[in-house]
């Protein structure tokens, strides 16, 4: 038996040549998984992983299947995660954000993270966004403050968006991640290269991937129980 390659075994695990071009109906299930494989892969902190993908849902709530073409650029994109995070300057009492060509979907939750932290000093608020790709996608932004209590609007430029948000931040409110249950509609011909793509998170043993191929709780959750 040949070794397993990984790149070229998991990405060849559903034959795009035989999807066919029937709509599918994605559920709340299946965005979660994919799009936090995904995140891993690219290189998302495992501490910061799962608020991109709760980030990606919000937008998915949104912009539909629009949200998970923007899943489609994080995997395409040739920008790399920063793992020493953006560059942030709040000199001359402005509030910026250095995304350092990021993609949206990828810094979204840090964005919501600092309005949220903003609000908590001042009911009125202004933060820029700059060197983002496809700000469209900070839309999830907008749908997690409005649980909150806080109206949002964006002016979106071409790599670039500042954000306006009043009000006060208020207990959070039931997530309409809920409204996912029934699913959203996506071309197949966009759904399976992603899909195909998520399971190169799974070639590498991390927490994550055992979590996702069945060890649950995880070996070191059961290691640290033990002692």
């Amino acid at each position: 038996m040949n070794p397993m390659n990984p790149a070229q075994d998991h990405h060849d695990m559903v034959d795009l040549e035989e999807i066919g071009d029937e709509p599918l109906l994605l559920k709340r299930r299946e965005l979660t998984l994919i799009s936090e494989r995904v995140f891993q892969h690219r290189g998302v902190p495992n501490g910061a992983w799962a608020a991109a993908r709760n980030n990606f849902l919000d937008v998915v709530v949104l912009l539909k299947a629009e949200a998970v073409a923007g899943l489609m650029e994080v995997i395409a994109s040739p920008h790399p995660v920063h793992p020493d995070g953006l560059g942030v300057d709040t000199s001359n009492g402005g509030h910026r954000i250095d995304a350092r060509h990021q993609h949206s979907l990828v810094i979204g939750s840090i964005v919501g993270n600092a309005i949220e932290s903003l609000l908590a000093h001042s009911r009125s608020v202004t933060l820029s966004v700059v060197n983002v790709a496809s700000p469209r996608f900070l839309a999830g932004v907008v749908h997690r403050l409005a649980r909150r209590g806080v109206e949002v609007q964006i002016v979106e430029g071409e790599n670039s968006a500042t954000f306006l948000a009043r009000g006060a931040i208020q207990g959070t409110r039931p997530s309409s991640h809920g409204d996912l249950v029934e699913g959203i509609t996506v071309a197949p011909a966009l759904w399976w290269p992603i899909y195909n793509a998520s399971t190169l998170a799974l070639s590498h043993v991390t927490e994550i991937s055992r979590f996702h191929t069945g060890n649950t709780p995880s070996p070191t959750a059961r290691r640290l129980a033990i002692k």
